[in-house]
Formats: structure tokens, sequence, C-alpha cells
């Protein structure tokens, strides 16, 4: 059970599995879609974070979203250390009972700097009839969110990187759809 204020404020609780409590920030996506970062903390002491993204809701007929399935090849420049980039996507979404795209969608991103190494992330995401779209993503390294939209065949984002322990970059990544599914 949680409750939210008028600032988005999160607070909740679950006892389905022992006693977990936890709170965190509630950002409304409008559209349905909802994106949470918050932690929590078991009745046992381990505690941990925990980040949510609810879908869009489903648009009606003409305003479906775009399909995104496929690969996608692009580049990638960290602002804060200029640092660039080779980024591939490989996106798997969802499908209505009719076979049309839906709004949900997740797949990996594989980010080659160079050096130390390549960063894999696993990530959801949602899009809407306009292509804008939200994803979150994990790694080894920490986490991932991005928001952008689906333009002339191109997909441009813009990520911020949460490092274990704090802010670790924002990226503006390029994408191009190489083998659409």
């Amino acid at each position: 059970m949680g409750k939210v204020d008028a600032t988005g404020n999160l607070k909740f609780t679950s006892g389905r599995a022992g006693e977990i409590k936890g709170d965190g920030k509630w950002q409304d996506l409008t559209r349905g879609g909802a994106l949470i970062f918050g932690s929590y903390k078991l009745a046992s002491g381990d505690q941990g974070q925990v980040n949510f993204l609810g879908n869009f809701s489903q648009p009606p007929g003409p305003d479906m979203p775009p399909d995104i399935s496929g690969s996608w090849r692009g580049t990638f420049t960290n602002v804060l250390s200029l640092m660039r980039g080779i980024d591939e996507l490989m996106i798997q979404q969802g499908r209505t009972p009719n076979g049309a795209p839906s709004v949900g969608f997740a797949g990996q991103e594989t980010m080659d700097g160079g050096t130390p190494a390549i960063v894999l992330y696993d990530f959801v995401g949602t899009i809407d009839g306009g292509g804008n779209f939200v994803r979150i993503g994990v790694s080894d390294q920490g986490f991932l969110t991005s928001g952008g939209k689906l333009e002339s065949g191109r997909l441009i984002a813009n990520s911020v990187d949460l490092e274990k322990g704090g802010f670790h970059g924002y990226w503006i990544t390029d994408f191009t759809h190489i083998d659409p599914h």
C-alpha cells in the first residue's frame, strides 16, 4: 500500500513476504505513464533501490505507437566528460491482440567507449503514439534513465546515468534503425 502527496513524494509498505517499507519520488509522465525512483528496507535490515516505469496507456486506432522493434546503431556523447563511442540497441516491442505495436518495450543496450570497458544495460520502456519514449535500465555500473523521441527514422535520446553512489553522466544518443523486425 502506498500514498503520494501533492509534490510527488511517495511512501509505501507491504507485508506479503515480511515487512517492507520504502519511500521515493513519483513523476507523472501523462498519458497514463509514471516513473518512480525510490528506496526500500526489509524487516531483516536489507535495503536497496527500486525504480519503476509504468507504461503509457495504449492509444486508440490511428494514434498507435511506431514500431521500434529490431536493431539500432548510433553514437553517444557524455556531455560532462566529452567521452564518445558506439551505442547499439536491440529492442523487442510488445504487440496488441491484433498485432499492432504496443506501448511497452524491452531490450539491451551496448555502449562501447573504448577504455575502460563495454557497458551492457538491460532496459524496459514505454512509447506513445507521437514517438515520445521513456526507458529505465540497469547494469553492473548502476541505473540509466532515458527519454527522447523517434523522428525521421532516428531515435534521439537524453540519458542520465546513476552510478552506484551517485551521478555518473549525462548522455546524448542518436540511433538509426539498422534491422527492423
